[in-house]
């Protein structure tokens, strides 16, 4: 019995920004910490979020 994949295959951009974004109970919860006082792990997350844009450009040529 073949096992099948669970996650497609990325194909573009897109595909590879959602796979390495960070989730959205993540931010969610980040963003509420920042609310409280404590913005490290928003800023975190903005970074991440910056270096995966940058690795996966909209032009769809590959990582950088």
């Amino acid at each position: 019995m073949a096992i099948r994949r669970l996650i497609p295959t990325p194909v573009d951009y897109r595909d590879h920004r959602k796979l390495e974004y960070p989730t959205l109970g993540d931010m969610v919860d980040a963003l509420v910490k920042k609310e409280g006082g404590d913005s490290s792990e928003w800023d975190t997350l903005v970074t991440t979020r910056a270096a995966v844009k940058t690795k996966w450009p909209k032009d769809n040529s590959g990582p950088v």
